[in-house]
């Protein structure tokens, strides 16, 4: 009767292979997080962020050499990861090759409540992934009132709008990456002044509040309505 696709990107792949009568059926109905669990801290310093799976798909190589590149012209430059995968040992192993022992701290898993006491703490959200949906924790690190930089791929620009709440750069290339960091990080207001557009996109369109009932108003229409198909107009 329906199918709910998390971005626009989402529902045009499915057209790829959907039949054009079938179009009609694809809802948007977007991921989302309750904004309120995030705090608003000032974000002042030099911490990088990245939350993720330590694996090939999320870029992490990149955003190393990217610190490498920067950490002379930023020597209070600071990298804090969070996650763990089967790439963690030959990380770790690159990031001592590229003289960032003291700059990069791998923390491993972290619980829900740890990863939203880190983004209080930290100055810039990264993320240079290869592939992704529209990825949820860019929704809280912009719901927490940071800046993003990450990759222009797939959804995510949908949900980032580059040069008002983060920065969209190329995938898979460590020049831009440390470009778009440095451009962040040697500018305090222009970072406060992404963060909070960065909240306020979130909680308009990325509440899971709204997303919830939107879902709740597919599933009702769907089992009040007869036996026509149930399109995209019948959803408000």
């Amino acid at each position: 009767r329906f199918v709910a696709c998390i971005s626009e990107y989402c529902r045009s792949q499915l057209m790829c292979f959907a039949d054009a009568a079938h179009w009609d059926k694809l809802h948007i109905v977007h991921c989302g997080i309750d904004p309120v669990r995030y705090d608003t801290a000032p974000h002042t310093g030099h911490t990088l962020l990245f939350v993720g799976r330590l694996a090939g798909v999320k870029g992490v190589p990149i955003l190393l050499d990217a610190v490498a590149t920067l950490k002379a012209r930023h020597p209070q430059l600071r990298l804090a990861l969070i996650g763990d995968g089967p790439d963690r040992a030959a990380l770790e192993a690159r990031a001592i090759r590229l003289g960032l022992a003291d700059r990069v701290e791998f923390l491993g898993y972290r619980s829900q409540s740890e990863v939203a006491e880190a983004l209080a703490g930290a100055q810039i959200f990264v993320l240079p992934s290869f592939a992704e949906g529209v990825p949820v924790v860019l929704m809280e690190a912009m719901a927490a009132g940071l800046p993003v930089v990450t990759t222009q791929i797939a959804g995510i620009p949908e949900l980032v709008d580059s040069g008002i709440s983060g920065l969209l750069v190329p995938p898979g290339e460590a020049a831009p990456l440390a470009r778009a960091l440095d451009t962040l990080l040697t500018d305090p207001a222009r970072r406060h002044a992404m963060g909070q557009a960065g909240r306020a996109r979130v909680s308009a369109d990325f509440n899971i509040a709204t997303e919830a009932a939107k879902l709740s108003q597919l599933f009702q229409s769907s089992g009040a309505a007869t036996s026509a198909p149930l399109s995209r107009k019948d959803i408000a």
